[in-house]
């Protein structure tokens, strides 16, 4: 009979990631029952983070062992120990918890029944006891993580196949495998520098539109005590003209736009949403919201109503707002009126937001049920943008795969009621770029 691998978690492999547990196949996955009293020692923990992680971890091994100790759908099971006697040399004293963890890691490698045990520890100095006793240790192994669906797709083709899009504004689609509805497709030609930026709907290619610096400047905006012409943010690169499309068509009620500090998000979602309320008359007001999630040490409780709390987490907004028009007067103006609302994500269940332009920014610090609270809240003729960048997560209970935005975008991104797009390119300054970038 071949002999099994066994795995050995410690407390800090469990703190780091409790889906660690669904990471080593088919090998037989052990825990100290110290490890069990140290996880219900965190669940009572004042700090939050380290209180939910200890939950979590509980909840997965509750979840295992309901399923008759069975991992998953690996044929790896899930047990506990807890030795009786000292094996660890004098040296180590059984009066730490670390101690009494390695013990028992100890007695399971004298366990004949398997070909190889490692313990499994995020903690340096545990790893350093390990080595000394020449056991095996390691970190928890690297997920396997499918790419992030950008919304963007590059396709080389003919120049014929161009020239024929822009005469005809549309063709059948042509391209071989999966497309997923109003994904952006961006078409370019091998023989010449002729591109096409389009997007893929119900089996057809469409060339997207040029929402330029001069249609903007068209569009008659509402006389709202202005001196003189909206300052209209307008898509720079072939990113943010997707964006816009996907902002400025009614028929898509969900955009989602990720994408690093000073790519556009914010900017371009303003500038849409003042144009298609005020200019076209699509909605009947703005509603602005963003998670209540401080980055670093929170600044505590601020003084004055709902509205001048929430002054402080859409600054951004009201930085854009104050671009555009010029005077911090109209955008004050603008927000007493109540065509621009500021809401927090807390208040907003239980409403019913029809004809609603809703913009939610950093809804990476959303978790699912928060996203589904939200979204479950848009009424007929509203749409919603969610913005965020799934690399800067202030939350210490979400990461790149479980927060909000990312089960998002990867739920709706084959329905026509959505349009995604992942931003790369910084416009806000050179500097601005290259700092989310490299730091």
């Amino acid at each position: 009979m071949v002999k099994k691998n066994a795995v050995f978690l410690d407390t800090s492999s469990l703190m780091k990631d409790s889906d660690c547990l669904f990471l080593f196949g088919s090998s037989d996955v052990f825990i100290s029952y110290k490890v069990l009293e140290e996880l219900d020692n965190l669940k009572e923990s004042l700090n939050h983070s380290k209180s939910y992680k200890a939950r979590k971890a509980i909840k997965q091994i509750n979840s295992i062992i309901e399923n008759k100790g069975k991992i998953g759908k690996y044929k790896g099971t899930l047990n506990f120990i807890s030795s009786t006697d000292t094996i660890l040399p004098q040296q180590f004293k059984l009066t730490s918890p670390d101690n009494i963890i390695l013990n028992d890691f100890l007695q399971l490698n004298q366990n004949k029944k398997y070909k190889s045990v490692t313990l499994i520890t995020e903690d340096v100095n545990l790893k350093v006891k390990t080595l000394s006793l020449e056991l095996n240790s390691s970190p928890i192994p690297q997920k396997e993580s499918e790419e992030f669906y950008s919304g963007l797709m590059e396709v080389e083709v003919n120049k014929e196949l161009i020239d024929k899009l822009y005469k005809d504004k549309s063709i059948e689609n042509f391209i071989e495998g999966e497309v997923y509805e109003n994904q952006c497709l961006s078409l370019s030609s091998a023989t010449d520098n002729s591109s096409a930026l389009c997007v893929y709907s119900d089996g057809v290619i469409k060339v997207i539109e040029d929402y330029n610096k001069k249609f903007f400047k068209r569009a008659k905006m509402f006389d709202f005590r202005t001196q003189g012409p909206p300052q209209w943010f307008s898509p720079k690169n072939k990113e943010q003209r997707y964006a816009m499309n996907f902002l400025l068509d009614k028929n898509i009620p969900l955009v989602t736009l990720l994408g690093i500090s000073g790519v556009g998000k914010t900017a371009l979602s303003i500038s849409a949403a003042l144009y298609e309320t005020f200019v076209q008359q699509n909605y009947k007001k703005i509603l602005i919201t963003r998670p209540i999630q401080p980055m670093g040490n929170d600044i505590g409780f601020l003084k004055g109503s709902k509205e001048e709390k929430m002054m402080s987490w859409v600054a951004p907004f009201i930085d854009n707002l104050e671009y555009i028009f010029g005077e911090r007067e109209i955008v004050e103006d603008l927000l007493d009126s109540g065509m621009v609302e500021l809401e927090a994500p807390t208040f907003i269940r239980g409403r019913s937001l029809s004809d609603c332009f809703i913009i939610v920014d950093e809804s990476q610090n959303l978790s699912k049920h928060e996203i589904k609270t939200i979204l479950t809240r848009v009424g007929y003729g509203s749409k919603i943008v969610l913005t965020g960048d799934i690399e800067q997560i202030d939350s210490g209970k979400l990461n790149k795969e479980n927060n909000g935005l990312s089960y998002v975008v990867d739920k709706f991104k084959n329905y026509k009621e959505s349009g995604h797009i992942v931003m790369t390119k910084g416009e806000r300054s050179p500097l601005a770029t290259l700092s989310a970038k490299i730091l």
